[in-house]
């Protein structure tokens, strides 16, 4: 068996006949390369018809016949070598190309693959294709791309057969129209060393200027009428090209604007022309293939068959790339050795059209009707047998006492040898093919065979005897932990036993126990046993409890591994894994990050890493991250997957045995698959790959937006929703690449993207934002550049801050205003408040004084004897008149002075207007009064006063009442004062309103609209009278008083509803 670098996602087989491939039709062998210290044609020939004597021909004939073969032999042995260094990978339709046939390949310096095919250019980003055509991109006029080139700037130039001349760069597409006037097909494109870009097209051979306003074509065109098939360019201010109607390499002087034949050697048949890494190279069918570095230096390649060369390339380790329109891919090793890779790879057969060479090393593979193929070398090394058969499932891998690495499989016990590098069957005959390998460990080295029980030293080769003893026939042992004292520890699909003195006993009670897996000494006599529902402690031949057996019960332990500080890794099927330590156990598992809880084997690498084998790939985690882990993160653990992609042929690990890997003396890792043995070297474990930088591709939003940037957005105002589909290159892993970002100001934290690649905004308030973003490497280390977008969102003008500014400004202005005039309102009051008070004064010392004067001159005058009765009478009403106006004049000065009596004052009021109205004694006059008393402002009283007066004396003089009632009312928020007679009603009362009422009315109505009542009199005829004046209590308490009682009303009428 032979190693080779990863598997083949589409290979073919091999072939049923090895020699067929020494035939010259299938595989096409070097003949000479001059450079390379190869003969010369001329000397070939002469050696191949020199006549050699009669006696010696059947000898030579002979002799050369075996040295013929064994040459073919070993070139295909050799180019089979080659071909399985590298694994290949396929794109067609089926997974986002647009065509499956591709013409040329690119790579811009942000890492975006550029795939051009004759239904649209692709982006590749290592996960996803996107599609540029008339539809996604309507800037483009055809959606046939014949060309692509990438000029020193990092700027993407795109050729259509007959849409013109694209440009990509940081600030977007931009179409360069071709000349107007006549038809252009645009065949082939070079970008130049000064800058310009030269194109191939039926019209000739035109140039690209850059002008102020972008790029254009030049109005001069060399070779005017003739059809340029190819271009290449040199620094010197020369471009060669070819025309197609006839042979011959064509050479245009740009500082003297000539054209003229080439100076080459042979140039005149030359027919095809390309730009390589160190150069260009020529091709003509009569000597093949010619490499012309930039020093003058020349290599050529010819060959027996000449293929029919469409593209060809230079890789950065010397090997020739061709890529063929009869044969396939062929490779040109710096040696002079011709590989045909399609006899490897079947895909790379028939037409292929482009070979390119990107940044990572990856070789990247044009075809017709093929797709997009893929060759790399991976971080893995496969091996199989040495025919291509597989290797079948492998149970376990071990590195034995002489560090030789050993595969325990369904066909034998095989050894690698570092000389081939390739595995091969043991002579031993305990090793044979016939010998079932069901297990190995590390240490002594041991298999055994199932079910015949033979236990073998893998280094020599010996059987170990011992007796079986009761052990019954049908219990397989799945795992071996040599001791030091010479004993065997085994686990069973039916419990523990040990090997000891050449005798296998049981260490279970009665012969039995749970299926165990995994063993691991953590210290002497202290042996950790791993069983598929429990965890258990062995320690001096006996199980006694675990410390750890609580936590680990009902899970399926499928291997140990050491941790620092005495702690031990525990690695579980379907439960993830366990750091038991300090008598505390901590889980790792899907829920809280971990990347998989179907854990096969693990094991420990260089660089502080744990190996966690699974059935979908392995997975390399940090050991210090998972130390480090908060206990309740959820966040993804950083891990590295490796796959397919990177070399694994078979993701599916062993894990039926143990150990399913090892870590071998000299740091590389061996791992057990289900179709053969892989190998991981120990630079290749520590490499730690590099986050990709992040780009903005598409943007959606619910209005209107534009780019000013190339990181900046503007939208337009009243944008609520927004969508920005980011992408970070990496063409291999891009699958697992994670995104995040924030606002800046705005979120507390990063949001990391799951399963998508694009941002949701929403709401974001008018102004200026940052988005940050950023990408992981990857195994999910945020490692990367933090990238920045600017995201101008318009405002509204009410949202603008010269509103707002102007805003605040009126507002200023207003209650400046306001306050003027609340000052100015406040000194004319204060000047009527004083007018009033002087009054109220003069009123006071003055008119009361005098009435009181009055009333005592007349009460002294009553006081004599001598004064006659009728005389003394009118006295007593003048003083009664007195005492009477001079009450007014106090009244007048208390409504002067606005005074507020706390509501006591209106029932005192108005009891003093029922005493002092003029009442007939056979009237009965009764007053209520409810509520709670509130503040009433003198002013209201008086008003009160006189309209319970006049109202009392109307029904007196014109109802002849029996009764009057006079209510007064404190209601929530209002105050009501309600007068009913029985008296005889209808023309005695007349309505506020009435045209015919009186000057009692009139007065009534006048009184009650200076304080702000409203006054309803209603009288019917022979029913009496009622007159009720109505008082809403004014400021915001008056109205809260009545919006609570208006809400308990509807309380109220809602229960009584419910109860009905």
């Amino acid at each position: 068996m032979r190693g080779r670098r990863g598997g083949r996602t589409s290979a073919a087989p091999p072939a049923r006949f090895p020699w067929v491939r020494s035939m010259p039709f299938h595989r096409t062998t070097p003949i000479h390369a001059d450079i390379a210290g190869f003969a010369s044609r001329d000397a070939i020939d002469r050696a191949r018809f020199r006549v050699a004597p009669r006696r010696w021909r059947g000898l030579a004939f002979a002799w050369m016949c075996a040295l013929l073969g064994a040459m073919a032999i070993m070139a295909d042995a050799a180019a089979s070598e080659f071909a399985k260094r590298f694994q290949s990978a396929h794109w067609t339709r089926e997974e986002g190309l647009p065509s499956n046939t591709v013409v040329d390949i690119a790579q811009t310096p942000d890492g975006f693959l550029w795939v051009a095919t004759p239904e649209g250019l692709a982006r590749y980003d290592g996960a996803r294709f996107k599609l540029f055509n008339r539809k996604t991109l309507p800037i483009l006029e055809s959606d046939i791309v014949t060309k692509l080139e990438v000029d020193a700037e990092g700027r993407l130039w795109v050729a259509t057969l007959t849409g013109g001349v694209y440009c990509k760069d940081g600030a977007g597409w931009r179409r360069i129209p071709t000349p107007a006037g006549e038809e252009w097909v645009l065949i082939n494109l070079a970008v130049g060393g000064r800058g310009d870009v030269w194109v191939g097209a039926n019209a000739g051979l035109a140039r690209i200027r850059r002008t102020p306003n972008g790029y254009a074509f030049d109005a001069d065109v060399v070779e005017r009428g003739a059809t340029i098939t190819f271009i290449a360019t040199s620094s010197d201010g020369r471009v060669s090209y070819i025309r197609r109607s006839g042979k011959g390499l064509r050479e245009y002087d740009i500082d003297r604007a000539v054209a003229r034949d080439s100076a080459l050697p042979n140039a005149a048949g030359v027919s095809r022309l390309w730009t390589t890494r160190s150069g260009i190279a020529v091709f003509d069918w009569t000597r093949g293939l010619r490499l012309i570095d930039r020093r003058g230096g020349v290599r050529d390649l010819a060959f027996e068959t000449v293929p029919d060369v469409s593209d060809a390339m230079l890789d950065d380790a010397g090997t020739v790339w061709l890529a063929t329109l009869d044969r396939g891919l062929l490779a040109i090793t710096p040696t002079g050795e011709t590989i045909a890779m399609a006899d490897d790879i079947e895909p790379l057969g028939g037409v292929v059209r482009d070979a390119f060479q990107a940044g990572d090393g990856s070789i990247w593979i044009g075809t017709d009707k093929r797709g997009l193929i893929r060759l790399r070398k991976p971080e893995f090394e496969f091996f199989e047998f040495a025919d291509g058969e597989p290797l079948g499932y492998v149970n376990a891998v071990i590195e034995s006492s002489d560090g030789r690495i050993h595969a325990a499989t369904a066909q034998g016990v095989v050894a690698y040898s570092a000389a081939s590098n390739a595995f091969f069957r043991s002579n031993e005959p305990n090793l044979a093919r016939d010998s079932l390998a069901f297990g190995a460990y590390p240490g002594r080295g041991l298999v055994v065979s199932q079910p015949a029980l033979r236990l073998v030293d893998v280094a020599s080769g010996e059987r170990v005897p011992f007796d079986r003893g009761e052990w019954p026939p049908n219990r397989n042992i799945l795992a071996f932990l040599p001791r030091t004292n010479g004993d065997v520890v085994v686990a069973t699909t039916h419990g523990v036993g040990a090997i000891g003195d050449a005798r296998l006993r049981s260490l279970d009670a009665g012969l039995g126990g749970p299926m165990t897996m995994a063993l691991f000494e953590r210290a002497p006599d202290e042996i950790w046993v791993g069983s598929v529902d429990r965890l258990r402690l062995l320690t001096r031949g006996r199980f006694v409890e675990h410390p750890y057996a609580d936590a680990l019960r009902g899970k399926w332990i499928s291997a140990f591994a050491s941790a620092p500080n005495g702690g031990v890794w525990i690695a579980t099927y379907g439960d993830g894994a366990f750091l038991a330590r300090d008598g505390r156990t901590r889980h790792f598992h899907e829920g809280a990050g971990f990347p998989r809880n179907n854990l096969n084997g693990m094991v420990r690498g260089r660089g502080g890493f744990l190996w966690f084998l699974t059935n979908a790939g392995v997975y390399r985690v940090s050991e210090a991250a998972l130390l480090q882990r908060d206990a309740h993160a959820v966040a993804p653990v950083p891990a590295k997957r490796y796959g397919r992609a990177h070399g694994l042929l078979y993701e599916e690990t062993s894990g039926g045995q143990q150990p399913s890997a090892v870590l071998a003396r000299d740091g590389a890792l061996w791992i057990a698959t289900s179709g053969g043995v892989a190998r991981i070297d120990p630079q290749a474990q520590m490499r730690i790959g590099a986050a990709p930088r992040v780009h903005i591709d598409d943007v959606r939003a619910d209005g209107a937006f534009e780019r000013t940037g190339p990181t900046s957005l503007a939208f337009a105002e009243g944008t609520r929703e927004i969508e920005i589909d980011l992408s970070a290159p990496d063409l291999i892993d891009g699958a697992w690449i994670l995104l995040r970002h924030r606002i800046r100001g705005l979120d507390a934290d990063w949001k990391v993207l799951r399963d998508e690649n694009t941002v949701h905004l929403g709401n974001l308030p008018p102004g200026d934002h940052v988005l940050e973003v950023m990408a992981s490497n990857d195994e999910g280390r945020w490692i990367g550049k933090i990238e920045t977008a600017t995201l101008r969102i318009s405002p509204f003008f009410y949202q603008t801050l010269w509103f707002k500014a102007l805003l605040i400004a009126s507002i200023a202005a207003a209650l400046y205003g306001f306050h003027r005039m609340r000052l100015s309102m406040l000194q004319s009051r204060y000047a009527v408040m004083e007018e009033r008070a002087r009054i109220a004064a003069e009123l006071h010392d003055g008119i009361a004084q005098g009435f009181s004067g009055i009333a005592l001159q007349i009460e002294a005058a009553l006081a004599d004897d001598g004064v006659p009765e009728d005389s003394a009478q009118r006295m007593r009403r003048a003083k009664t008149l007195a005492i009477s106006s001079m009450d007014d004049i106090r009244r007048s000065v208390r409504l002067l002075s606005d005074e507020t009596d706390g509501g006591a004052g209106a029932i005192e009021r108005v009891r003093a207007a029922l005493r002092e109205s003029p009442v007939p004694d056979d009237v009965n006059v009764a007053f209520e009064q409810t509520g709670v008393p509130f503040d009433v402002p003198e002013r209201v009283l008086h008003h009160l006063d006189r309209i319970v007066r006049q109202a009392v004396a109307n029904a007196v003089e014109h109802a002849s009442p029996r009764r009057i009632r006079v209510a007064l009312a404190f209601d929530p928020g209002r105050l009501r004062l309600t007068i009913e007679d029985d008296g005889n009603g209808g023309a005695g009362h007349p309505a506020p309103s009435a045209p015919s009422r009186g000057f009692g009315s009139v007065s009534l109505q006048k009184r009650a609209d200076a304080i702000g009542a409203a006054l309803a009199v209603v009288s019917r005829r022979n029913r009496g009278t009622v007159v009720t004046l109505t008082l809403r209590r004014r400021g915001l308490r008056g109205w809260l008083q009545r919006w609570m009682a208006a809400r308990r009303a509807a309380d109220d009428a809602k229960n009584a509803s419910s109860e009905v």
